[in-house]
């Protein structure tokens, strides 16, 4: 299917070779988003909101507040924010 795709590329005027260069700058913009989005996740919860509300449906140490307001993020950014999600309560068994 690629072959026929370059194929037709071809004969729109697109020689392999530019087809080759047009691929790769697609492949070093990509890169870079890439890069841009594997590092900024590393330093952003994705839980937290632009109002630097938490909005993650499990609980986190990193919250801060209690009752109506304990959506408040507090993660300073200077511990992996993943420390701070508590992991799920297992389901408790049925007895038999």
């Amino acid at each position: 299917m690629a072959e026929q795709n370059t194929t037709n590329i071809a004969r729109q005027g697109v020689s392999h070779e530019e087809l080759r260069e047009r691929m790769q700058e697609i492949e070093r913009i990509f890169g870079a988003i890439s890069d841009s989005a594997d590092s900024h996740i590393k330093t952003t919860c994705p839980y937290r909101d632009t109002a630097q509300r938490c909005t993650a449906k499990f609980e986190c140490r990193f919250v801060a507040g209690h009752g109506p307001h304990k959506s408040q993020c507090g993660w300073d950014g200077s511990d992996d924010y993943q420390l701070g999600w508590f992991p799920p309560q297992p389901a408790m068994e049925k007895p038999i």
